[in-house]
């Protein structure tokens, strides 16, 4: 089965042409401005890429069920047929069918999951939107301070547009963006899963995993192997990811002794549960 990291990449990759064209229609709107307050408030008014969108929600989907897929073919003990594999270079059509097959989730439980992505897809979009809008008006109203003109900000504008991380130049936004929300979707769907009444009556207790490496973040490695019951508040704040490219994970056990209480705190702004991710 593939990996998160593969849809990661993927979505990264395939933003990189419409968020060029963003970058692109910008610049035409500073080329032809008759000033730099003009060219602020022309950006300020733009929409983002619907391309964006569409990607972001073809992904959603492809990483909750990935999250799915992990738990039942794998904590379940399931084999995943080998005509399907690798899983992250299904089309999403035909991801989409297999997951309907396999009745991993009701089919209403599958629509209200689809709208929720839907809606995620379009928070995502403006969020980049956003992000790129407010470091335009930023850069262009130092501009302004320091006297220059359109022409001026355009001989320097491919340099302090890497800055941003939204080129094929410099992608360091849309990784971490991508990263993010696809790591939080996979969650979501191996949070679900393993909540399932029959997952839950063969593996009720649950483990916090890290990757026992020198990149492991301190916090994060306090609560390395712990274990509690699957329905145990804790989960409600340490069901990973807990910070930023966090790659901790979640492994559902059949028995296990249960670990002392944790005070520890995940990373900030990350201690919330995963039933929040479609619900920001």
């Amino acid at each position: 089965m593939g990996n998160i990291e593969d849809v990661i990449a993927r979505s990264v990759e395939k933003t990189i042409a419409p968020s060029e064209k963003f970058i692109e229609e910008i610049k035409n709107i500073i080329s032809s401005a008759g000033n730099l307050n003009h060219a602020i408030d022309s950006i300020m008014q733009l929409k983002s890429p619907s391309e964006i969108g569409a990607i972001s929600e073809a992904e959603l989907l492809r990483s909750v069920m990935l999250g799915h897929l992990e738990v039942h073919f794998g904590e379940m003990k399931y084999r995943l047929n080998a005509d399907v594999l690798p899983w992250t270079e299904i089309a999403p059509e035909k991801a989409i069918e297999f997951f309907k097959t396999q009745k991993l989730i009701p089919t209403k439980a599958f629509k209200r999951l689809a709208k929720s992505v839907a809606a995620k897809s379009k928070e995502m979009a403006g969020d980049y939107l956003e992000y790129t809008q407010e470091h335009m008006k930023k850069m262009l109203l130092e501009a302004l301070e320091n006297g220059e003109t359109p022409y001026d900000f355009l001989k320097k504008f491919d340099e302090m547009v890497g800055g941003i991380g939204i080129s094929s130049s410099a992608k360091h936004y849309l990784e971490t963006f991508y990263e993010t929300n696809m790591a939080g979707a996979r969650a979501y769907g191996r949070w679900s899963e393993q909540r399932d009444p029959e997952v839950i009556k063969a593996l009720p207790m649950w483990q916090y995993k890290t990757m026992n490496d020198g990149r492991v973040r301190e916090g994060h490695q306090a609560m390395s192997d712990r274990i509690y019951p699957a329905k145990d508040p804790i989960w409600d704040i340490w069901y990973p990811p807990k910070g930023v490219r966090c790659r901790c994970y979640v492994s559902a056990l059949p028995d296990g002794e249960v670990s002392p209480p944790f005070a520890g705190k995940p990373d900030p702004g990350f201690d919330q549960s995963p039933a929040e991710f479609f619900k920001k």
